[in-house]
């Protein structure tokens, strides 16, 4: 066949041009296309390398099946697992990812969001720098009212949203050194626009204790032998941490124990291995795309914004000791 189409493909497959149709855009499941009809329908797919024409298809069905996500940067391992999850779950339904970088620019962000909508993109996942004022609050809004939008880490009720039991985290923080027996605490790192940092706090205050907080490890590690434990913001920057300790000849645990957050995929390979409060990574990115999804295929005046707050858990492992009577500091 030298331009085969899905009339093509149907007739040698024996189902209908409808059968082929949706299975194509992602819609077997929906409309019960048996695990079979999909099956030979594929086999003809790869075996011919048949790719719907693009153009033709956005005409007819009035979309361009893009998603547009745009985010601040990528570094490291956590946004890479939740654009994992987002690419999985909504290449299933037909879609394709269109991923643009802020680079912590705001005239860039006004550039990248024009240019994903001359793209056609059919709705948007949204990473925000930070809501930290009405003309960005605004900026968002008028977005979500002309394009599907769901945010990552935005509590705001006016957007759909995904984001992890922040506060939560900071709560298992606090209650782990606790009950190792730690009462000489800090907290290194942003106490906005995330609760973890006040949560660790506020946890301690209900214990009659205090938190010292450090914007960063090079303003904390001056001061590091008056605490027996410290909280980090993110396990980035446990890992400046753990440098600069070695530096000093700080022991971790011994002489500081750390609790970081996230789970990157190097905490359990760190010298001791980290404690850290666990997100789910993959799991955020998996559920922003069905909650978009479910936006594409519901009108917008019959949609109201959706929260999903995803659980956390305290990964315990080595980098806390547990203190005796002796070295206990109350």
């Amino acid at each position: 066949m030298s331009t085969l189409r899905m009339k093509d493909i149907a007739a040698e497959a024996g189902v209908s041009v409808t059968a082929v149709s949706f299975f194509l855009n992602g819609k077997a499941k929906r409309y019960g296309l048996s695990s079979s009809t999909c099956d030979r329908i594929s086999r003809i797919v790869e075996k011919y390398h048949f790719s719907p024409n693009f153009q033709a298809k956005a005409i007819k069905s009035g979309r361009t099946y893009l998603i547009g996500m745009v985010i601040n940067a990528v570094h490291g391992s956590f946004w890479m697992d939740v654009i994992s999850g987002i690419e999985e779950s909504i290449e299933k339904a037909g879609y394709h990812l269109i991923l643009v970088t802020l680079r912590g620019s705001v005239n860039r962000e006004e550039r990248v969001v024009r240019f994903l909508f001359d793209k056609g993109a059919d709705g948007f996942i949204y990473v925000p720098q930070v809501i930290s004022n009405a003309f960005h609050l605004e900026q968002l809004l008028t977005l979500a009212n002309k394009k599907p939008l769901v945010a990552i880490n935005v509590d705001k009720p006016q957007f759909s949203s995904v984001c992890s039991n922040d506060w939560e985290g900071g709560c298992l923080a606090a209650t782990h050194f606790l009950r190792k027996g730690h009462r000489r605490l800090a907290y290194v790192g942003s106490l906005a626009p995330y609760t973890r940092g006040q949560a660790f706090q506020a946890e301690l205050s209900r214990e009659g204790l205090d938190c010292a907080h450090f914007a960063t490890v090079s303003d904390f590690m001056p001061h590091a032998h008056q605490f027996s434990g410290v909280f980090c913001f993110s396990d980035f920057l446990v890992l400046e941490l753990y440098d600069k300790a070695r530096q000093l000849n700080l022991r971790i645990p011994e002489d500081l124990s750390v609790i970081g957050y996230d789970d990157m995929h190097f905490a359990s390979c760190l010298c001791p291995r980290l404690t850290t409060v666990r997100q789910l990574k993959k799991e955020i990115g998996i559920k922003a795309a069905e909650l978009l999804l479910a936006r594409l295929e519901t009108p917008t005046s019959e949609c109201s914004p959706e929260k999903s707050v995803l659980p956390v858990s305290l990964i315990e492992r080595d980098s806390v000791l547990e203190l005796t009577p002796v070295n206990c500091q109350t």
